[in-house]
């Protein structure tokens, strides 16, 4: 399982898990503007998740496709076996902590994602 990691958060914002998981989210990091790595994940509701990896070094883009199991007890997500705490979940954020590390992905239309399938 890839987590990518990301972090922006506001803490006078008041979180909850208890949003609507399913669509695609993205996580993005960027080091410059020819070096970035992005990670989609389409959450399906029948527990399936689609998952699209994209690193882009010097302008060189590589695409990685994988598939995942989930299930979401409470503020807990379960990924193939590996738990992570869901720190907030909004319409438009999901925060999770796996171990001692926060990620954040947004949001965003199926079709961004879908343009990386062949």
């Amino acid at each position: 399982m890839s987590f990518t990691v990301t972090s922006c958060s506001d803490d006078d914002d008041p979180a909850s898990a208890d949003g609507n998981i399913i669509g695609t989210w993205k996580a993005e990091v960027r080091t410059s503007t020819d070096e970035w790595h992005r990670e989609y994940m389409r959450f399906n509701e029948n527990g399936t998740i689609d998952c699209v990896i994209v690193d882009c070094h010097r302008g060189e883009i590589d695409v990685d496709y994988d598939d995942y199991t989930w299930s979401k007890d409470g503020n807990k997500l379960t990924i193939n076996g590996r738990t992570a705490t869901i720190v907030e979940l909004t319409s438009e954020n999901l925060v999770l902590n796996v171990g001692d590390v926060k990620l954040t992905y947004k949001k965003c239309a199926d079709s961004e994602m879908n343009q990386y399938y062949k």
